[in-house]
Parts: structure tokens; sequence; C-alpha cells
């Protein structure tokens, strides 16, 4: 399901408050405040949307929000289906990640969704998402093919080329209905204006070890992990707002003391992303009340009124020939630049007559043409 900004913002901040619910001194102010919110069956479309329903699955919530006994009822059915499919999921990462080991591929780090699920939450599959996403040398990647595919994954359909993707999916069945998917990326983004921020040494760097695995694999630290989380919500996904993203931001900020955000403004600044930093920051605050250092709000401002290549993705609004344009202007060297457009308006033909269901190249080309003419100069 696609959305844009377009979404009722009063919905937004109802299922926000479902969420600051679940903290108990919100909570406690929230119900002394005669705020309440009631979700129906209806509303499970836009849980599910917002990656929110299994936080709420399980838990005793407080009287000011009401659940229709039909939506107790699905979600008292989903639940053991979650957490025995997150348990595959799980057993499946740790037949990956020693087999990685085996192979003496263990430069890698397991970041965003994949890593946040088992540090800032409760329980694992209470944070939702779709794939794990693993970041590596693009050097070892014919390697990692190779694992994996002799593990049953088969590497799915996607665009590819040197410039306009660095990254490919590799997806298995599991029992069942389940699935798993791991994203492999070799840059922090597609965005040619973010795929530089992070490299695989600065994360490995300053990394921590996940112990929920034999293997102990790599992932970033709270300080890098809230950074590409500010980075992911807008640089990623700039039409669509999903709380899930905000609610790691609201979690994220909990685990940082004082020196940490110290190195965060820092970075920031380094990285050129104080704009889509404190714009993730203040929307957090916004719908958790999240607690942020004033000095670090104060530092964050100061730098955000610079110029900024990333400040571009604070228009949500932003037509996709604007960011191509600003994608082009961060690509390094001419040759790169004439890649990066050829390889955006001539990918493969096998992949554009496939990607629109003709055998006829031509008329391949032409209709992808006519969908990005209508796109490209199209605002959300």
């Amino acid at each position: 399901m696609t959305r844009t900004l377009h979404t009722d913002k009063i919905k937004l901040e109802k299922y926000a408050l479902v969420l600051r619910s679940l903290q108990h001194d919100l909570s406690d102010a929230a119900a002394k405040s005669n705020e309440s919110v009631k979700l129906n069956i209806t509303d499970l479309k836009e849980l599910d949307y917002h990656g929110i329903t299994a936080l709420i699955c399980h838990r005793q919530l407080p009287s000011h929000v009401r659940i229709s006994d039909e939506l107790k009822s699905t979600l008292k059915k989903r639940t053991p289906l979650m957490v025995a499919n997150e348990s595959l999921r799980n057993r499946e990462l740790e037949v990956l990640f020693s087999a990685l080991d085996r192979a003496k591929l263990t430069n890698f780090i397991v970041f965003k969704g994949g890593a946040l699920a088992h540090t800032i939450y409760e329980h694992s599959w209470d944070r939702a998402r779709t794939d794990t996403d693993i970041l590596i040398d693009q050097a070892e990647l014919t390697l990692f093919s190779a694992v994996v595919e002799k593990l049953g994954y088969s590497r799915l359909f996607a665009i590819k080329g040197n410039y306009v993707s660095y990254q490919c999916t590799f997806g298995k069945n599991l029992i069942g209905s389940a699935t798993i998917n791991i994203d492999v990326h070799w840059r922090i983004s597609n965005r040619q204006t973010l795929a530089n921020a992070y490299s695989l040494a600065d994360l490995t760097l300053e990394g921590q070890q996940l112990t929920n695995f034999l293997t102990n694999p790599i992932i970033p630290s709270f300080v890098d992990s809230l950074l590409i989380a500010c980075l992911h919500r807008l640089g990623h996904h700039h039409t669509e707002e999903r709380l899930t993203w905000l609610y790691d931001i609201h979690l994220l900020s909990a685990k940082l003391n004082p020196e940490d955000w110290k190195v965060f403004v820092r970075k920031a600044q380094l990285k050129q992303l104080t704009s889509i930093s404190l714009n993730a920051l203040d929307t957090a605050i916004s719908y958790f009340s999240t607690s942020i250092p004033h000095q670090v709000l104060e530092e964050l401002n100061i730098n955000a009124a610079k110029y900024e290549p990333s400040r571009i993705f604070l228009n949500r609004k932003a037509s996709a020939l604007s960011l191509f344009i600003s994608d082009v202007k961060a690509v390094k060297g001419l040759n790169g630049k004439l890649g990066f457009i050829f390889e955006t308006f001539f990918p493969s033909p096998d992949y554009v007559r496939k990607k629109m269901r003709t055998k006829s190249t031509v008329k391949a080309y032409g209709l992808r043409a006519t969908q990005g003419i209508k796109r490209w100069f199209s605002t959300h």
C-alpha cells in the first residue's frame, strides 16, 4: 500500500496517541487530559501500513485506548502467527549468518529495522519489517550471492546498474506462507545525494555486536542508527510518513547519553544531514513527546540554516525531476554523471520488457518514457 502525505494528519495523531499510551508516564498524562481513542476493525489496514499492529497485539492498553471486540479478536488470532513467523525468520537468519561466517564473509553490517528490532524493542517481532537489510563490500557481492543461493534464496527482479541501484534483494519461502527477504546494499542509499553518507568502514569502526545470534554480527552504534533512521525517513520515502520510522527515532533517542548527542550533532554537521535530522527529531517530538536535549536542537537549527544537498528532501512535494537533478549533481565526475543519466533513461532491455510486461523492446521503452514523464513532472 503506497501512501503520500495527503494521508489524514488526524489519523496519524490518533495512532501516535495509541503508541504514546505504551509509555506509562505519557499514558497517565493522556488519561488525565481526557484524550481518548477508539480503534475499530476498519483501522487495521492503517495500523498495518504504519507498522504498529504488533506493538498493540499483546499489550494491556490503558482505559483511554478502547479497542472494538472485532479488532481484539483479530489481533488475538494474529499474535501467535506474528511470533511464529518471527521465530522462523530468526532461525533462518542464524543459518545465514553461520553460512557467511564459514565462507569467511564477515565484513558486513546488519542495519535499519533488522538491527533495531533486536536492540530497542521489547520483542523483535514488535518491529514490523519486510526484509533484513545488510550492508556489504561490493567486491564481495558475488561471494555473498553464491552463499545465499546455496541456501535456497533467489535474487528478486529489480533494476540493475552501476549508478541507478546500489542494492539487490534475495528471497526465500519458509514454512507455510512465511517468507524471508535479505536486502543487500553496497551503499547506504540509492539516492546519489545520500549514497556516500556512510561507508561500511564507517559503521564497522563504531559498531556493536548483535548478541542475539551465535556469530554476533555487527550492527551500527545507536548514534549512527539514529542518523540512518533520519536519513532513511526522508531520503528514501520523502512522500510518506510512517509512524514506525518515527517510533524508531523516538526509541533510539532514548538510548543516547549526553556524549552520544554531541557525537550525533557533529556527525550530522560533517555529513550535511542537519536539516533532515532536525526535521525528524522535531516530528518525533510532535507525535511522541520525544525527549531531546534543548542544546542539540539549537545546534542543529543553527547548522540547518546553511545549504546542504540533502535539504531537498524536506520538500515533500519535490518532483521526481528535481530529485533526479539533485542526484546528477551529487555524482562525481563527468563519466559518472553521464553513466547515471544513461542508466536512468535506458536500463537494460530485459528489465524494461519485463517491467512493462511486453515482448516488444520499442514498446517497452515507449511505455516507460510515458510513465516517467507523468511521474517526473508531478508533485505529490
